[in-house]
């Protein structure tokens, strides 16, 4: 119940918060070894790339997980709407809400594809502003 509350608690103060834009090296951000896996597959593999497109950079990772269906894609990124029961994946349900809610700050979007039993590809993009840092 404590990590629910304290998940709620960042949520709701996400909105209030300032944004401060610094330049990343998303490959070493990506070397760091902050890669979260269910672990239901034997061999689990990860990809993690990115692309620009409609001057937004955006990035995914996908995984040979237990997907999800593509006609419940609307519901990942609202607090607490599952798509598999708490007893199959941890947490609270308000992880990918967070997400979505820093991205949209920074003027991105996210979005996420999959396919049951087979895969999941989650995607977030953010506006490139490379001269421009505040």
């Amino acid at each position: 119940m404590g990590c629910l509350i304290d998940d709620l608690l960042a949520f709701s103060r996400m909105g209030k918060q300032d944004i401060v834009k610094t330049a990343i090296d998303s490959a070493a951000m990506v070397g760091e070894d902050a890669i979260k896996y269910s672990g239901k597959r034997e061999t689990p593999h990860i990809t993690i790339g990115s692309f620009i497109q409609e001057e937004q950079v955006s990035f995914f990772v996908k995984n040979n997980g237990v997907g999800f269906n593509n006609r419940y894609t609307h519901k990942l990124f609202k607090v607490f709407q599952r798509l598999h029961s708490a007893d199959q994946f941890e947490g609270t349900g308000v992880g990918l809400a967070l997400v979505a809610k820093i991205i949209a700050k920074h003027g991105g979007k996210v979005w996420a594809e999959g396919e049951m039993g087979k895969n999941a590809c989650f995607y977030f993009s953010l506006p490139i502003s490379i001269n421009k840092l505040s």
